[in-house]
């Protein structure tokens, strides 16, 4: 009986309440991983601030919005002048944005991406035994002609047949991410992207990332009638991300290079939702202290960042600026390296950890100095959920230039002749006046002129009264002079964005670009520099974003349609462009040669139905349904099968010296 403890009542129930205090008692993080991403943080933010990116941000968006700086501003408005706003640098952001979306939405049957196999495909085992099913009737029917089928002969069967299913089997594949993409909001994403790489110096795509959304389905209830039914679905999403909500380690050159932290503004109810997802890293007991410290009054401006121009500019206010109590929650999502005894004390699955001294990449949400989420990142490779790309990339800079960058100075030069334009007008709108209140009778007080007013006078005090009362000053209109010097600014402003005016629709086109041919070499000349824009879309974004599309579905898919390893993905948005311009006139020109009467009896049957296809399917029209007559017969001369008619020779006005009529056998006969 010794052995045995005995305890009260009293005893267990005080036992039982500590440990449930323990077990509700915030994660400790004042020295541990919160500490490691708020340094992180500060390091991030900071670099941004004293590298003038945050600067470069607000400035491009203002250019945008067609305002000037609080500075500039206030200094126009102590000088007394204008402040008319010249938006060239908004028509050049909107003139590259739409010409981005044409290129990778120029045909609805078009895709910017396709994917491709390895030299030596890698069948699903019902396509391959397709393939070798095809081989061996092939065969078989070979041997009941009499040909012989040696072992070369067959190999190369097999390999085609092989290339054949795969090419069948990808485009199912491409189906499916087609679908993902299109459900996932991709393509949304993508335009606002495109709009945000030609404003500012960097534009960002978040994803795949998976989230379980409530969707509206149909059932059917107890009597068979037709019910709607909410169910939770989990799919792949993809996010637009503002450029001022990302912040990269000031070494870093890329996404991919070292941490980088994206801001989130929460609402109470978006971190409410977060509570229950343990399987997903989070912790309902630090959200529970987040939401209670929110609820005193706490963990308002905890990230030090203002973001108070960039409200105003986007002509929004959250909760503190409207007094209320309704102001978002900012958390940082970190992804970065994390030691794993961090990691192990904040609790991570030890059996993910098994080294503590480790450095492990990772994904940690933190907001105050709470830690809501911490998890291995679980891409293999490292590699973070973002894709970055810049108008005009900068070898070894994180960040590029956007068009506002590129052209700041010949914005700020039209602006500054614009202003200087509209007040100079406004001088010489009329003459200035002096008066010599001398003159003027006691109480008298001449402040404006208007027609038919009758002024009293008295003789001047001095000089006789020789002195006039009133004097007229016209002053000189410079308005040529200062539209020269806008129209200069703008002109320099095309060639340093490669974005000239005629590709909005400009009608001031001059030498060959009075001409339509002219014209349309003078945008495929442009577009080159813009060609540059869509290599960089290509190379930094999509390609990198369809690659991890490819391998979520390889690794969580349920599809087995999809689990091909030998996928590889190919952009399409730079080279297509440069096929599809030359290729179309080409086709143009080639479709007609082949539709002259004179001709049909050399056109294979078949091609003419081809080009108009191809013609049709480039202006996003289906022809299929169509039937094609027999392509036109050459004409016929009576008597003769097949010959040309004889060319015939008209009389000419001219004469020869001696009298004698010329003949002009090369112009046609009227």
């Amino acid at each position: 009986m010794s052995l045995i403890q005995r305890a009260s009542n009293a005893d267990l129930m005080k036992q039982e309440a500590a440990d449930l205090a323990a077990k509700l008692t915030p994660i400790p993080v004042v020295d541990g991983l919160a500490a490691h991403v708020r340094k992180a943080w500060q390091a991030a933010h900071d670099h941004r601030q004293t590298s003038g990116v945050q600067a470069r941000l607000e400035d491009a968006l203002r250019a945008k919005q067609g305002k000037y700086h609080p500075d500039k501003l206030r200094a126009i408005e102590e000088f007394g002048g204008s402040d008319v706003y010249a938006r060239v640098a908004a028509q050049k952001m909107r003139t590259a944005t739409g010409w981005l979306r044409d290129v990778y939405a120029a045909s609805p049957q078009d895709r910017p991406w396709s994917l491709n196999s390895t030299p030596r495909p890698e069948l699903p085992p019902d396509a391959e035994a397709r393939a070798v099913q095809t081989v061996m009737k092939q065969v078989e029917m070979a041997q009941q002609s009499g040909m012989p089928i040696d072992a070369g002969s067959f190999t190369d069967m097999v390999t085609r047949a092989v290339a054949r299913e795969a090419r069948k089997d990808l485009a199912a594949v491409e189906d499916v991410f087609d679908d993902q993409l299109t459900e996932g909001g991709w393509y949304k994403a993508f335009n606002e992207f495109l709009s945000d790489i030609t404003t500012y110096p960097a534009g960002f795509i978040k994803g795949p990332v998976v989230r379980k959304r409530p969707q509206l389905t149909w059932g059917t209830d107890a009597e068979g009638a037709t019910v709607p039914v909410v169910k939770d679905i989990t799919h792949v999403e993809f996010d637009r991300v503002s450029p001022f909500d990302i912040y990269p380690a000031p070494h870093s050159t890329d996404t991919n290079d070292g941490p980088i932290i994206q801001k989130h503004r929460m609402s109470r109810s978006d971190l409410s939702a977060l509570k229950g997802l343990e399987a997903q890293g989070y912790n309902d007991v630090n959200i529970s202290a987040v939401l209670e410290q929110y609820g005193r009054g706490g963990l308002r401006d905890w990230t030090t960042t203002g973001d108070t121009t960039r409200e105003a500019l986007e002509n929004r206010a959250d909760g503190m600026m409207t007094g209320t109590d309704d102001s978002p929650i900012d958390a940082i999502e970190y992804w970065g390296s994390v030691s794993g005894r961090m990691l192990l004390d904040w609790g991570v699955d030890a059996a993910k950890v098994p080294d503590p001294d480790q450095e492990y990449n990772a994904n940690v949400w933190l907001i105050g100095s709470y830690v809501i989420k911490a998890v291995l990142n679980a891409d293999p490779l490292g590699r973070t959920p973002y894709s970055k790309a810049s108008y005009e990339e900068v070898p070894g800079s994180f960040w590029g230039n956007g068009v506002y960058d590129l052209m700041a100075d010949q914005g700020d030069v039209a602006n500054a002749a614009l202003r200087s334009l509209v007040n100079n007008m406004g001088f010489a709108s009329g003459p200035m006046v002096g008066i010599n209140i001398d003159r003027l009778q006691p109480g008298e007080e001449l402040t404006q002129l208007r027609p038919l007013q009758v002024i009293q006078l008295r003789d001047a005090q001095l000089g006789g009264g020789q002195a006039p009362a009133l004097e007229f000053y016209q002053p000189n209109a410079n308005v040529n002079e200062l539209l020269a010097v806008y129209e200069k600014a703008v002109q320099i402003s095309d060639d340093v964005t490669g974005i000239p005016r005629y590709m909005a629709g400009s009608e001031k086109v001059g030498g060959a670009g009075r001409t339509a041919s002219g014209l349309s070499m003078l945008m495929n000349a442009a577009s080159k520099s813009l060609k540059a824009v869509v290599d960089n879309v290509d190379s930094n974004v999509i390609v990198p974003v369809l690659e991890r599309l490819h391998y979520w579905n390889m690794r969580y898919n349920d599809d087995p349609s999809v689990k091909r390893g030998d996928v590889k993905v190919v952009a399409r948005g730079s080279s297509a462009l440069a096929v599809k311009e030359a290729q179309q006139i080409r086709r143009n020109e080639f479709l007609q040669v082949v539709m002259n009467p004179a001709l049909a009896q050399f056109v294979p049957p078949g091609l003419l139905k081809e080009l108009v296809k191809q013609t049709a399917k480039d202006i996003g029209y289906s022809v299929e349904d169509y039937q094609f007559d027999a392509p036109p017969q050459a004409p016929q001369v009576q008597g003769q099968q097949g010959a040309q008619p004889a060319p015939q020779m008209r009389a000419s006005q001219e004469q020869l010296q001696d009298g004698t009529p010329t003949t002009d056998a090369f112009s046609p006969i009227a």
